[in-house]
């Protein structure tokens, strides 16, 4: 059963004077938090929290007797929430599967034995730019500039973060045998994913008090931002296999992505421009969440957001007899939604394009330019 619940406080009345005539001024609350949930035995259920509060912001002015204000409230803008995808399992689900499933692997072995290849001219480039040789590439500044961020996202990065694993692979190992063995456990394993994030900072100035013949611009600075992630609990499909102790062969098999599953999800990355196919139709994450449900049973999929914008507004005056008092404005939202049977669907969209595609297809596009 569905139900909402509200708290507001802070009720703020103020009255005054303009040329002679008594006016007064209300701001129903500084403090509102809503829930909206359900009541039922399930365990896990789709819940939107919202917090809006507001500290300080009252005009004060003393302008004649006749025309004078006794620390009124101004009015704010909660604002809208940073941009960010759909909060929708189509958006997420397969994502999610593919990244916490028991068999995805901590690091794809084959793939980075094959992608060694690139190493060598990797370091020459590099060296080529360390050293300060004049655009060894005869590109233009702009280009190389491309040049260089490609080359990290899809070179250096990958390779670095996977040579940090398998330094400690051991770790890795002792870790996906514990996942395996939770999985295999009567509770299941409970993973969570961390999926999207942004922050924005922000600076200007808002309109706040525009009645009784003031007009009050305050100028103010902060920040949207918003983070993305999801759980999931993962069981074993063949109940005869519950609490069966997994070996360190099957575990290191599986963390290192040696298992004869993987072998279509390896072949796929390692064919060219995969990675921008990835962003229109998830065919790496479709195998791999397909790989993972073969053996075992996702549930209780839940995805959650935390929005929020923070303003501080800076005082305002205009002499000693008129101004409004610095402001602190925070609006947050929670939010949660449930997919009970998630599955590996592939689905065609439109990419949302983050800080981190637009710089891919911004470094594309200048190579692009003039030719390459």
């Amino acid at each position: 059963m569905a139900r909402l619940r509200v708290r507001e406080s802070g009720f703020h009345f103020a009255t005054g004077k303009w040329l002679g005539n008594p006016i007064s001024k209300t701001r129903d609350w500084s403090s509102q938090h809503t829930c909206s949930d359900a009541v039922g035995p399930q365990s896990d259920h789709a819940c939107t929290i919202t917090h809006k509060v507001l500290e300080g912001g009252l005009v004060v002015a003393q302008i004649s007797p006749q025309t004078y204000y006794d620390g009124m409230p101004a009015t704010y803008n909660w604002g809208t929430f940073l941009s960010a995808p759909s909060l929708t399992i189509g958006n997420y689900g397969t994502r999610v599967l593919a990244g916490t499933g028991p068999l995805t692997p901590r690091v794809n072995l084959p793939l980075f034995i094959l992608e060694l290849k690139d190493l060598p001219a990797m370091l020459k480039h590099a060296g080529d730019l360390l050293h300060g040789l004049k655009r060894p590439h005869k590109l233009s500044p702009d280009k190389e500039a491309a040049a260089a961020t490609l080359a990290w996202q899809f070179g250096w990065g990958p390779l670095l973060q996977d040579l940090g694993k398998l330094l400690d692979f051991s770790d890795a190992v002792r870790k996906t045998q514990r996942n395996l063995k939770n999985a295999a456990s009567t509770r299941g394993l409970k993973r969570r994913i961390p999926l999207d994030s942004d922050n924005r900072s922000q600076h200007g100035d808002e309109v706040v008090w525009s009645v009784f013949g003031l007009n009050i611009n305050q100028k103010y600075y902060g920040y949207k931002s918003f983070e993305t992630w999801a759980t999931v609990r993962w069981k074993l499909r063949d109940t005869n296999g519950i609490g069966r102790e997994p070996t360190y062969n099957e575990a290191f098999k599986t963390a290192m992505g040696l298992n004869p599953g993987q072998i279509p999800i390896t072949i796929w990355k390692a064919l060219p421009w995969t990675w921008m196919i990835d962003w229109f139709a998830d065919i790496s994450s479709s195998l791999q969440a397909s790989y993972n449900i073969i053996y075992y049973k996702p549930t209780n999929l839940c995805i959650m957001r935390h929005s929020k914008n923070e303003w501080f507004y800076q005082p305002y005056y205009v002499g000693a007899k008129l101004y409004c008092t610095e402001a602190h404005v925070v609006h947050e939202e929670k939010r949660r939604i449930i997919s009970f049977f998630p599955n590996a669907a592939l689905t065609l969209k439109l990419p949302f394009l983050d800080n981190f595609k637009l710089s891919i297809l911004g470094s594309l596009t200048v190579l692009r330019i003039r030719g390459r």
